[in-house]
């Protein structure tokens, strides 16, 4: 078999320029290269050019790579996988299912085909293949588990009630749009009061409790997606039961309604990972919007993609100009310099958190913490903050903690703007997969 260079040659030009990779994996000639050579240069190319064209790429990889050893079980997969985030999901079911069919009880491939029967609304028959499907592991449970209440949650929110709740939210509380948030922002500065604008994403939601029923509905859905986000968050050996962890979490929408001016999930968001039928996602953001309508009897509303807005539109730096001195609270070594450069504000103070544990586009640009961000650095910073602001301002980007932070700011008198991952975009770090072309990110240098 020939060497991987010219497939790694593949992936690289992907990187750069996905059409021109695309024609030439056409004319590749596969022949030359083992099966499971060609299958991971298929899946260098999904992941290292995810929303610039990488998927059609993997995609004619796969393809051919079906073709020519039709009982090669993993590139049916990966060729489901594909369609899905192509939002071709009746295609990544036929795709599952042969991979399914082709390698019998491999627990991957069968989960993910009782995916897929649960995204073409093929309810009997995902509750079939779980039925049928062994799981040798406690993991492996889990997952068939939270796998089965994600079929019934699709079945009880379908995409028609999520487009519901999403809009009724904005007619029942009052919605502001990006350039009246910037107004409020300023007048908060300008009078010292205190002032927060926190915005609610897939993290938080992964925490908000709607209710007892649906907290017994999807007991194992919701705790397995907590368990995946504690463990992102904090580790694999973070102990959420006796640090006060859970306690925290149960009370994270009291925080966030202590905003001034609140970020929720916004339908087009939404309507995303409904066509990919996110089986994580879809729970976490729809959970935040329920919330808001069921236990929230008045806030002020605004896009959970608000920091995003405020940088494009310039609001954000206008808002700058009128600022003599802040606080930035992030893991980011040099943020604080970075401020001062861009927006010319000359006392910048930096109070330094652990990054998430798990953080690739961190990785080699800031250190593993030595000790998790919960609870021992959270309570000290929460005692930091627990003092007189007079109106100082301050930049948050410290994930779902840096919501409590906001709120406690704002209690003694900051102004809190949540920014989250706007500061990665920043510092030149594509956190986000769009960020590279919004913020002029070389991909080599990030």
């Amino acid at each position: 078999m020939m060497s991987s260079s010219g497939l790694q040659d593949l992936v690289n030009l992907t990187k750069r320029d996905a059409s021109a990779a695309r024609e030439r994996s056409r004319a590749l000639d596969l022949r030359d290269f083992d099966d499971l050579v060609v299958l991971s240069a298929g899946v260098d190319c999904k992941e290292a050019a995810w929303e610039t064209g990488g998927l059609e790429v993997a995609e004619e990889i796969f393809r051919r790579l079906v073709e020519r050893s039709p009982s090669f079980a993993p590139a049916f997969y990966e060729l489901a996988v594909v369609h899905r985030f192509q939002r071709r999901l009746d295609e990544a079911l036929k795709r599952a299912s042969q991979a399914a069919a082709l390698a019998p009880g491999h627990h991957g491939y069968g989960l993910f085909q009782a995916h897929m029967y649960y995204a073409n609304a093929c309810w009997d028959e995902g509750d079939a293949v779980l039925d049928a499907l062994p799981s040798s592991t406690d993991l492996e449970c889990r997952e068939s588990l939270a796998m089965r209440e994600f079929g019934a949650y699709l079945r009880e929110f379908p995409r028609d009630r999520a487009r519901y709740i999403t809009r009724s939210i904005r007619e029942r509380h009052y919605w502001m749009e990006v350039r009246e948030v910037a107004e409020a922002i300023r007048a908060a500065i300008r009078e010292r009061r205190g002032f927060a604008l926190i915005r609610l994403g897939d993290g938080e939601g992964t925490f908000i409790r709607v209710n007892d029923r649906d907290e017994a509905a999807y007991r194992h859905l919701y705790a397995h997606h907590r368990r995946f986000w504690i463990t992102f968050l904090l580790g694999e050996t973070f102990d959420p039961t006796w640090t006060g962890y859970l306690g925290l979490t149960d009370r994270l929408l009291d925080f966030a309604t202590e905003a001034d001016i609140l970020g929720v999930a916004y339908w087009e968001w939404i309507d995303y990972e409904y066509s990919i039928a996110a089986d994580r996602t879809i729970p976490c953001l729809l959970s935040i919007n329920r919330a808001v309508m069921e236990n929230v009897r008045h806030v002020t509303l605004c896009n959970q993609d608000m920091h995003l807005q405020l940088h494009r539109t310039g609001l954000l730096a206008e808002i700058m100009r009128e600022v003599t001195s802040l606080t930035v609270i992030s893991c980011l070594d040099g943020l604080d310099a970075k401020i001062r450069e861009m927006f010319g504000v000359a006392d910048v103070d930096l109070i330094k958190v652990p990054s998430e544990d798990y953080a690739p586009h961190l990785a080699g640009k800031v250190q593993k913490p030595a000790r998790p961000h919960f609870p021992f650095v959270f309570w000290d910073i929460v005692a930091t903050l627990s003092q007189p602001h007079h109106g100082r301002v301050f930049l948050i980007a410290a994930g779902t903690f840096g919501k409590y932070y906001a709120a406690i700011i704002k209690r003694h008198g900051g102004v809190a703007l949540d920014l989250g991952s706007i500061v990665d975009g920043w510092m030149k770090m594509a956190s986000r997969p769009f960020y590279s072309a919004m913020f002029e990110i070389d991909d080599k240098a990030s």
